[in-house]
């Protein structure tokens, strides 16, 4: 059976590890795809920190960060001596998303009229660059939110979440509850379909 040097993004391999006897190291630091991560962890039931973390969707625009990191860290703990240059193959930069939603259409969502300014407030310190042109209100995504920030209702969310759902009103709905669709298909009073 031969030794596996590496599944990427979910187990190291023994062969690719440093020992007391490396003497060059190449820093590789890349960000993968998490479907295939996620799927090929479960179907071969390996299960690690890396493959949590990658399943999930890492910020692709950290990577810089964490590679300078790195190669601090490397000087200080090894004295070593990095090249002068890093190697930054990066396909598809992130292109910061713009969403825009108006104060009215907050308000009816929300059932309560929050000012403009605690809304800034509340989306600002979550990374939600926000600037008002009226009633409207622009939003920035950066990179680390981008994967949970995609509609304008996301950012409606954020505004209640922060706000505190225990601060909006509770009105039930009016109107007659509608019955449940597999009771009707159950009782053959309507065929079953994919909705």
């Amino acid at each position: 059976m031969k030794m596996v040097r590496d599944l990427c993004g979910i187990m190291g391999g023994k062969l690719s590890a440093v020992s007391e006897t490396t003497k060059n190291v190449l820093l590789f630091v890349q960000n993968y795809n998490p479907v295939y991560i996620r799927k090929t962890s479960m179907t071969l039931a390996k299960r690690s920190q890396a493959a949590s973390l990658f399943e999930k969707g890492i910020d692709s625009e950290q990577v810089k960060i964490g590679i300078i990191r790195a190669i601090d860290m490397f000087i200080t703990l090894t004295k070593g001596t990095p090249e002068k240059e890093i190697l930054d193959i990066y396909p598809n930069p992130y292109k910061e998303k713009t969403l825009r939603i108006g104060l009215d259409e907050i308000t009816n969502k929300l059932g309560i009229e929050i000012p403009k300014k605690d809304i800034s407030d509340i989306l600002n310190p979550l990374g939600l660059i926000s600037a008002w042109q009226k009633k409207t209100l622009k939003v920035s995504v950066p990179s680390f939110r981008s994967m949970d920030i995609n509609i304008p209702e996301d950012i409606i969310e954020e505004v209640a979440r922060i706000y505190g759902y225990h601060n909006l009103p509770s009105v039930l709905m009016p109107g007659v509850i509608p019955e449940f669709i597999h009771y009707l298909w159950y009782q053959k009073i309507i065929p079953l379909r994919v909705l």
